[in-house]
């Protein structure tokens, strides 16, 4: 799983809930995650440095067509600046939903799927 803690903390237990296991957990997280982390354009740089040597990680160590589960409570522009990352050769991301009233993850949107038909 990967956790994206910048404007709120994504809880670990409520993700292991959502999974049904102990999942290894890979998490970019803001020092101090708030609704008004994101004052400059330069957190947003160094946002996208942290991403980039993630997502370089994760190319190494799992396959491309592997899911990761993506848990994030970022702003619009860190969930771009994400997005805008992510290659064919990059694993398959399965983006989960927060309900807040059920306090419940839901798997809403796959991300990177064309990676599969490079297989």
């Amino acid at each position: 799983a990967l956790l994206l803690s910048v404007s709120n903390l994504v809880k670990r237990s409520e993700v292991e809930a959502t999974l049904g296991e102990e999942p290894l957990i890979y998490e970019i997280r803001a020092e101090e995650p708030g609704l008004d982390f994101l004052k400059s354009r330069k957190q947003l740089e160094v946002f996208g440095y942290e991403v980039r040597k993630l997502l370089e990680r994760l190319r190494v160590t799992y396959d491309h067509t592997r899911e990761i589960h993506l848990f994030a409570a970022v702003p619009a522009p860190v969930a771009i600046e994400f997005g805008r990352h992510i290659q064919g050769y990059h694993p398959i991301f399965l983006v989960y939903e927060y309900h807040k009233a059920t306090r419940v993850h839901l798997p809403t949107l796959q991300v990177n799927m064309h990676s599969r038909e490079r297989i």
